[in-house]
């Protein structure tokens, strides 16, 4: 064959390859572009809101009482976040959805191993000798089909209630893939097993949403920015809903009015070397303007500055504890004392002083609509108060102990000496019950805290002694049974 024939043969598949290359740039740089968002979503109001399991693999806030909101994990990945006081789910659920938009798309944590760490402000890039300095989380979720691998690390900003998400996504194959936010907001603890009445809506790159009442807004950001939004109802017309049967948004809806809203966003992030990295902003307050700025401030001071002082927070509190008991002898045994001590003191509410709840959660029992809106375990419950304080007391966090026994006394404690069964953390009562070992434990307290001054003694302690001595329940049985 001669030099011209094999140059000829060589020039439709030239042609071809570049073609093949000019379609696969051309993808890329449409999947970095912004589209614009618009119209009003379908499908109103949408499925029935829920809240997820209570098996939690992390729960955090800062240190600070500026930052009134606080984030949980479950099942590897962002689940209930809390705002503006620890008694208020105000979202659901932040999922992550990887997509190679043409054959799969798929939740993070439904398709990979997930790992959930401890990690210290360098984002576990070193070793700290097995001692945590804050609850500054890290999720690992590795695809087990060894595709990609994505790392999302959660803080709150010390200076105002914004979670910032560091993410991470790593394509393990060489392939680009796309990589979704999809975020329920449930804001201000909503009735839930029926559609919620609330709104989501696009503005410029950013997803707003507010309760129907108007009393709390969420805004979700991100650095660099979304490059594909969309406003839906659950289960009808939401982003994930649309990943799922398309592999990629087909409709980008500017707003979801008066439903269960989901919002979705694109991140710019492919896997690749160059595209690997970016940072979520999710902030609150009463209105959604207000929000907006609220997470693009956390984001212009940016994660890691923001981790550091999250973590120098946290690690300053531990530092004025009492040394670990000595008993305490391996890396692991140091490890659960110290997250023990910082996950007692983040349960106190940061309005109501004082007030610790008893769980951040919705145990199954609870979570499905036995207490609407949800209310239980995170309650303040004098037993679990007890509990918490006698903790707190071995550790030495006197000036903790001593708000929780001032919160018992002046908040819940009523006119005949008795306590309420739980209280939201304002004092509002949640159950009706009566249990009597919920007035005897401030007694106790009162009496470990060396509360014997005659106002204690006269207003609280003996009032609660009265009653328990004087009390007869309707079987006609005295105290205690």
């Amino acid at each position: 064959m001669g030099g011209a024939e094999k140059n000829q043969n060589r020039q439709p598949l030239k042609r071809k390859i570049l073609q093949l290359t000019l379609v696969a740039c051309a993808a890329v740089y449409v999947g970095q572009q912004s589209i614009q968002a618009q119209g009003v979503a379908p499908g109103g109001p949408g499925g029935k809101a829920d809240w997820l399991p209570a098996n939690k693999s992390g729960f955090g806030t800062s240190h600070t009482t500026l930052s009134k909101v606080w984030f949980t994990l479950e099942g590897g990945r962002l689940s209930e976040v809390y705002y503006p006081r620890l008694d208020t789910p105000s979202v659901r659920n932040l999922d992550f959805m990887i997509t190679d938009g043409h054959s799969f798309a798929a939740r993070a944590q439904d398709a990979s191993s997930s790992t959930t760490r401890l990690v210290g402000p360098d984002h576990g890039r070193r070793d700290n000798k097995g001692k945590p300095n804050s609850l500054t989380y890290q999720i690992i979720n590795t695809d087990t089909a060894k595709r990609w691998r994505l790392t999302t690390s959660f803080v709150t900003d010390p200076s105002r209630p914004t979670l910032l998400i560091d993410v991470e996504f790593t394509s393990l194959d060489g392939r680009p893939y796309q990589v979704y936010a999809v975020y329920q907001p449930q804001l201000d603890n909503p009735a839930v097993e029926a559609p919620l009445n609330q709104s989501g809506v696009t503005e410029g790159n950013a997803l707003l949403s507010s309760d129907a009442q108007m009393q709390v807004a969420s805004a979700l950001v991100a650095s660099p920015a979304f490059t594909e939004t969309s406003n839906g109802y659950l289960e009808t017309s939401d982003g994930g809903t649309d990943l799922s049967r398309h592999f990629h948004l087909t409709t980008h809806y500017s707003s979801s009015p008066q439903g269960t809203v989901v919002q979705t966003g694109r991140l710019p992030l492919t896997g690749l070397a160059d595209s690997r990295h970016v940072t979520l902003a999710l902030g609150f307050a009463a209105a959604e303007s207000t929000a907006l700025d609220t997470a693009n401030a956390s984001l212009k001071v940016g994660f890691d500055q923001v981790s550091d002082q999250y973590a120098d927070g946290w690690d300053q509190y531990l530092r004025s504890l009492r040394n670990p008991p000595v008993s305490l002898e391996t890396k692991d045994q140091h490890k659960l004392y110290a997250v023990s001590a910082m996950v007692l003191a983040a349960s106190e509410d940061k309005t109501y002083r004082g007030a610790f709840v008893a769980s951040p959660t919705m145990p199954w029992a609870f979570g499905t609509g036995l207490f609407n809106p949800s209310a239980n375990y995170h309650a303040v419950w004098s037993r679990d108060m007890y509990e918490i304080v006698t903790a707190l007391i071995v550790e030495g966090d006197v000036a903790g102990s001593g708000r929780a026994l001032d919160f018992l006394f002046n908040v819940q404690q009523k006119p005949d000496g008795s306590f309420p069964q739980n209280t939201k953390v304002d004092g509002t009562p949640v159950c009706g019950s009566l249990q009597l070992d919920e007035v005897a434990d401030p007694i106790i307290l009162a009496y470990q805290l060396g509360r014997k001054d005659p106002t204690t003694w006269r207003q609280h302690v003996m009032p609660a002694a009265d009653f328990l001595v004087n009390f007869v329940s309707s079987d006609g049985y005295p105290a205690p049974l």
